[in-house]
C-alpha cells in the first residue's frame, strides 16, 4: 500500500470520526440547554401556583371579612383551583422533561474546540512535521 494512500485513509477516518464525535456532543450540548431553560420554566410554574393558592386564601379571608358573598367566594375558589390543577400537570409533565434531561453528560467548550479542529486539520500542515 501506498504511503500516501495509507495517510489519507488514515487522515479521512480520524476526521469522519471527529465529526461523528462532535455531532454527538452537540446533541448533548442542545439537550444542556433544553434542560436549562426547563428549569426556569418549572420555577415560573411553582411561583404561578403559589400566586393563585395565595389568592385562594384571600378569597376565603374576604369571604370571613364579608367582601365576598358565599357563593362569589366558591365561585373565585372553584375557578382558581382549575387554573392550579392546569398548572400543576403543566409541572408534572416538565419536571418529568427535566429527570429525562438531567441524564445527559456535560459538554464543555473545550471538548468541541479540540473535535472541530480535528475535523478541519490539513493533511499538508500534518505532513511538514512528521
Amino acid at each position: 500500500m501506498d504511503a500516501e494512500v495509507f495517510e489519507n485513509t488514515v487522515l479521512t477516518y480520524i476526521r469522519v470520526t471527529a465529526e461523528s464525535f462532535l455531532q454527538d456532543l452537540e446533541k448533548k450540548r442542545k439537550t444542556q440547554q433544553k434542560a436549562k431553560a426547563n428549569e426556569s420554566d418549572v420555577e415560573v410554574i411553582h411561583q404561578k401556583i403559589k400566586k393563585l393558592e395565595n389568592r385562594r386564601f384571600q378569597a376565603y379571608d374576604d369571604y370571613t371579612r364579608e367582601k365576598l358573598s358565599r357563593e362569589e367566594m366558591r365561585s373565585l375558589r372553584d375557578k382558581l383551583q382549575e387554573e392550579i390543577n392546569v398548572l400543576e400537570e403543566m409541572l408534572a409533565v416538565r419536571e418529568r422533561e427535566q429527570a429525562e434531561l438531567s441524564h445527559a453528560p456535560d459538554v464543555s467548550e473545550e471538548e468541541l474546540t479540540v473535535l472541530a479542529k480535528l475535523t478541519e486539520f490539513n493533511a499538508e500542515a500534518i505532513r511538514i512535521y512528521f
